[in-house]
């Protein structure tokens, strides 16, 4: 269930990172940004027969998750700071351990 959230919330991100460059002309995002965003929800779009004897991959990959991972949808423009794990006992950050392998944004 894990994977199938980070899943998502990837693919969510490139959306609504392509999603607000559209509607909002004037929102800068990097250049490579948009079109890694471009690619991923073109091919969640992508006709069904055409994929269906491709090799499963997963639907954005690390690659393409590095060039999203610290753009700002809340600031455009801004880089996010990395997630740093926080040092301590057993289960330090746990909490946050899904949206760090996620890449949250947090402000």
């Amino acid at each position: 269930q894990v994977e199938s959230f980070i899943e998502d919330f990837r693919l969510s991100t490139a959306a609504c990172l392509l999603r607000r460059w559209v509607e909002q002309p004037q929102v800068s995002f990097p250049r490579e940004a948009v079109e890694v965003a471009f690619t991923i929800c073109s091919r969640r779009v992508a006709d069904v027969d055409h994929t269906l004897d491709d090799e499963h991959t997963p639907s954005i990959s690390d690659a393409e998750w590095e060039v999203l991972h610290l753009c700002s949808l809340k600031k455009p423009g801004r880089e996010l700071k990395p997630w740093k794990t926080r040092g301590g006992g057993p289960g330090a950050g746990a909490a946050t351990g899904a949206a760090a392998a996620g890449g949250g944004e947090v402000n």
